[in-house]
């Protein structure tokens, strides 16, 4: 069964007052770094949103602008992307997890300058197959500590078949561990649902098409 409506809401809130806070305290010589860890059956999905401070900014856009043109080309920003995620850490009930980048975005320079803008980094890592019962995630974030402060926060599952029961993290929030439990997977889910219903609404229709037209049957026997 999964977790109750309260505990989700639970959640939830703590996420959000989690990230308030770290908002309201950062400050212009620091670079703000958000986390969200999604678990799902399958995979462990991870957001990860860099807000580098004016003071700071010039520290972060020399990381990704490497030849100093004033402009980040594709091949620098996918480059950058590899070098923060070589720093982050996933692990499932003891066993690393590759990381796989995903979709990213990133503010123009001058907005990351300003202290205005935000490089926002997504990835995936496939689970090993999960047996029903209590499971853990540790995600640990190691770049630029020297001018970072940190955010990491669990986000509700979208699955009725995860649902997580505590989150702990470290002083710094550089580390974050996650205890969540996997329930059976009992009855069909609503996609083979919809596929069923609209499978018979299809072989009602051809049967519909195929069957004679009775007025035109009368018409043909009638001397």
């Amino acid at each position: 069964m999964r977790a109750g409506k309260p505990a989700v809401v639970l959640l939830a809130v703590t996420a959000a007052v989690g990230a308030s806070r770290g908002v309201s305290a950062h400050r212009l010589d620091e670079c703000l770094q958000a986390a969200r860890i999604a678990i799902e059956p399958g995979h462990v999905a991870l957001e990860v949103d860099l807000t580098p401070g004016m003071a700071v900014a010039d520290t972060i856009v020399s990381d990704i602008d490497r030849d100093r043109d004033g402009s980040l080309s594709d091949d620098e920003k996918q480059a950058y992307v590899r070098r923060v995620f070589a720093t982050i850490d996933l692990e499932n009930d003891g066993r690393s997890l590759d990381v796989t980048p995903g979709v990213t975005s990133f503010a123009e320079i001058d907005s990351l300058r300003r202290g205005e803008g935000m490089v926002r980094l997504r990835a995936v890592a496939t689970l090993p197959k999960q047996s029903t019962g209590a499971h853990h995630v540790v995600f640990r974030n190691r770049y630029r500590p020297e001018v970072s402060v940190y955010l990491a926060n669990a986000l509700v599952p979208e699955s009725d078949r995860v649902a997580v029961t505590a989150q702990a993290h470290e002083a710094q929030q550089r580390d974050l561990t996650i205890d969540y439990v996997v329930h059976a997977n009992h009855g069909i889910s609503l996609p083979t649902w919809l596929a069923g219903i609209i499978g018979a609404m299809g072989t009602l229709t051809a049967l519909l098409v195929r069957r004679p037209n009775a007025s035109l049957l009368l018409r043909n026997v009638t001397p």
